[in-house]
């Protein structure tokens, strides 16, 4: 079965304009937001959530950096008001698309209700991706939502906990810093020698390199480290050129972090990594 690389048309919007290790595990205590995610066939993640009263499905997509996207479809469906931006989104392989903007007066994610959410739409590009992963989503919950809060990823349990205040403790594998000033999560590596960048993107089932660096740059087997943890991955070499405006070489996706519970610290812009 072909591997849904075109699912990653919604990733990396591109906007166009006129801590310490310890013992202690993660606490609960300060939890707020339970989410609970399934994962489709591909290895994409999932939640069910409320827009206006409506139950709908969203995918959880770290390579988005707005809070919410809907669909065209469903914005029609529901007579929601959009208007149009003077920006356009760029996938990742260069297409552009009209974004439209409009606020929803009550979303429901997880357990936590937010009313008047300013959401992002573009014509008919959700649906196009529904159709090609085989699975019928009308939402993004992007990295905007999460990165108001401390977030714990964990696959395994099939669940995001997200926190207002930070956890009790972190019993990390290893951590990184990632790029204060990027909308998306860009953590450094290095890579014969060099330092690089990569984007972790929960819109990604499969970890990917660019091709023009994989061959200009020779690159036989992707090993790599991130902070003091060297590693060595599989990749799928596919050509993005969005990546060289993000200042990236390549993402990180699902095959890669599930692998892990990850706990990640917007306010001082950390990633921790814990074996799962």
């Amino acid at each position: 079965m072909k591997l849904p690389f075109l699912a990653l048309i919604i990733c990396f919007f591109f906007s166009c304009k006129n801590t310490n290790k310890n013992n202690e595990s993660i606490s609960s205590k300060k939890q707020i937001n339970q989410i609970d995610i399934e994962k489709s066939e591909y290895g994409l993640i999932f939640t069910n959530i409320q827009v206006n009263g409506k139950g709908i499905k969203a995918m959880i997509d770290f390579g988005d950096p707005h809070i919410l996207q809907l669909s065209s479809g469903f914005v029609k469906k529901e007579k929601i008001q959009v208007s149009k931006t003077n920006s356009v989104a760029k996938d990742m392989y260069g297409n552009t698309f009209e974004i439209n903007e409009g606020i929803a007066n009550e979303v429901i994610i997880g357990s936590s209700k937010e009313s008047n959410i300013k959401f992002s739409s573009s014509p008919n590009e959700m649906e196009s991706v529904s159709e090609q992963i085989n699975t019928k989503f009308e939402a993004v919950v992007g990295w905007g939502y999460f990165s108001k809060y401390y977030t714990e990823i964990n696959y395994k349990s099939n669940k995001f906990n997200l926190y207002k205040d930070k956890p009790i403790g972190v019993n990390t594998a290893f951590s990184t810093s990632y790029d204060k000033k990027s909308n998306y999560i860009s953590i450094p590596i290095l890579i014969k020698g060099k330092k690089e960048n990569l984007i972790i993107d929960t819109g990604s089932s499969l970890s990917m390199i660019d091709s023009t660096y994989y061959h200009n740059n020779k690159i036989d087997d992707f090993n790599f480290s991130i902070g003091d943890k060297e590693m060595l991955i599989d990749v799928h070499v596919q050509n993005l050129p969005i990546l060289k405006q993000l200042n990236s070489i390549g993402i990180i996706g699902g095959d890669f972090l599930q692998k892990y519970k990850i706990l990640i610290d917007p306010f001082v812009k950390k990633i921790y990594f814990e074996k799962q």
